[in-house]
């Protein structure tokens, strides 16, 4: 049980490094500021389109919520981009985690809506391609986590051998 515990204390120490990094919340900022950026430019293209349709107003719709939603996560980071664990505390509550999950949902279902009012064929692509992706990165994760424990591993046992050796 014991061993349990620490484990557990050192994933949540490793989880506070890591998320209340300067390095990732730069990182978090960019982002937003990309979806955000582009949602406006969205907008910026409609001014010379010819195109209508359901897909559009929905694309419409949905780039909307993005740029709200962007602008926002982003300006916030900003501001309190020198407080890490507040950010990550933020993270970290139920509704900014909803507000997230709707950042990344409304651009991307807006982009798979823009590509149809171009291509229906294209859209389907890109959404069989986003599901394979979205399937394989757990695999990939978990990789990487097999290649760290073994690294992990192989530096405690030779430290194990060098405190022998003392």
């Amino acid at each position: 049980m014991k061993e349990k515990l620490d484990e557990k204390e050192m994933y949540r120490k490793i989880e506070k490094k890591i998320f209340t990094s300067k390095n990732f919340i730069e990182a978090q900022i960019w982002v937003y500021s990309v979806m955000a950026a582009s949602s406006f430019a969205f907008f910026l293209s409609l001014l010379s389109s010819t195109k209508s349709g359901t897909l559009l107003y929905i694309a419409t719709l949905l780039f909307s919520v993005s740029l709200g939603l962007n602008v926002f996560v982003a300006f916030l980071f900003s501001i309190l981009k020198e407080d890490g664990e507040l950010i990550h505390n933020i993270n970290k509550t139920k509704i900014f985690s909803k507000i997230i999950l709707f950042c990344y949902l409304s651009f991307i279902l807006g982009v798979v809506c823009f590509i149809g009012v171009f291509s229906i064929l294209a859209m389907v692509v890109f959404i069989i391609f986003l599901l394979i992706l979205f399937f394989l990165y757990p695999k990939i994760q978990k990789e990487v986590e097999n290649i760290e424990n073994a690294e992990y591993e192989k530096e405690f046992r030779e430290l194990e051998k060098k405190l022998k050796e003392i």
